[in-house]
């Protein structure tokens, strides 16, 4: 089967959390605050798995803690972890399809103030039998969004979740790796969400001209919707460099949105995140989630990504993955 390597736009989607927390925070969903926003996620164990994260836990009573000294203290409300899927969903009509163009998985300790997010190429070549009644029982692990995403009827919010699920299935499948929550957003949105808080002032160190012929300049820049996500996602330069980019990027993100004028421009997010995001936390999730990402120090959040050492590269951009050290590798990451 012929491919295209996928180029994975806005890699570390945690961050966006914090702009739904402002989100939420400026209407009254209390009714729902502890309702899923969407259906939940389903995934299929024919057997148990080594288990990686422990299911959340949220501890508001002060009176169990102090009856409990050992209990650990807790982090925005939580003790515990939370395991999260983050799919990005990429519309955009080129020559192939490309469905889940971003897919991270990211670890939320509230016990031990700790953030941990792993990326999965969508090229990564994995078993779907989730997919048999399609007769694709393997295929890149972005491409299985995509094609369970048009063999379902429904609701579009309805598609969204079944597809994600199915990539949350194929890690389980392939890596023993089950999420407990997902988290979709439409890529082809972030530009216009970008503009809405007014663009993003980013230091870049080195001039680039994109793929496209973009042309970026070094030094301090003040980036539209369409600059910036060209800046986060093109190769230009490797991947390596791509990857500082991204980091960057991220920094001037958080500064931003945590910044008090962001705030008149709430109920403009609100709606384009409500048209471009399909998940299944409760908004309540969604606040503690975000407080997390404001708690917890830069020095204790860790990007992991499965690359070159763990993977073998065939033709087509495919890759084949090395099951058990990627297993390890999880399991050093995720793991208790």
């Amino acid at each position: 089967m012929k491919t295209s390597k996928g180029i994975p736009r806005l890699e570390r989607l945690v961050v966006i959390l914090v702009c739904i927390f402002l989100a939420f925070g400026a209407i009254a969903v209390w009714k729902l605050i502890r309702s899923p926003l969407a259906e939940r996620m389903t995934i299929v164990t024919q057997s148990t798995p080594v288990v990686l994260v422990p299911a959340a836990q949220s501890n508001s009573s002060a009176a169990q803690t102090s009856n409990n000294p050992s209990q650990k203290a807790e982090t925005c409300g939580n003790t515990g972890s939370l395991l999260v899927l983050f799919t990005g969903e990429d519309t955009a009509q080129g020559k192939w399809p490309l469905g889940a163009d971003a897919v991270r998985v990211a670890k939320f300790d509230f016990d031990n103030k700790k953030i941990t997010v792993v990326a999965f190429s969508r090229d990564l070549w994995v078993k779907t039998p989730g997919l048999a009644d399609q007769n694709y029982l393997e295929t890149e692990l972005g491409l299985a969004y995509y094609y369970k995403k048009q063999a379902t009827n429904g609701s579009d919010n309805d598609r969204v979740t079944v597809s994600t699920e199915i990539v949350g299935q194929a890690l389980y499948d392939n890596f023993e790796l089950k999420p407990q929550n997902y988290f979709t957003i439409q890529l082809d949105s972030a530009s216009a969400m970008i503009d809405t808080i007014g663009g993003m002032d980013v230091v870049v160190p080195v001039a680039i001209t994109t793929e496209y012929g973009l042309q970026i300049p070094a030094g301090r820049q003040m980036m539209d919707g369409k600059v910036a996500s060209e800046y986060v996602r093109t190769f230009v330069q490797g991947d390596a460099t791509r990857l500082q980019r991204q980091n960057l990027f991220i920094k001037a993100l958080q500064d931003k949105i945590l910044s008090a004028n962001i705030l008149p421009k709430v109920p403009d997010l609100y709606k384009q995140f409500d048209n471009a995001i399909v998940t299944d936390l409760s908004p309540k999730q969604i606040v503690d989630l975000a407080c997390m990402a404001k708690e917890v120090p830069q020095s204790q959040v860790a990007f992991h990504e499965i690359g070159a050492d763990l993977v073998t590269e065939q033709a087509g951009g495919i890759l084949v993955p090395h099951v058990d050290e990627i297993k390890a590798k999880l399991k050093e990451w995720l793991g208790q």
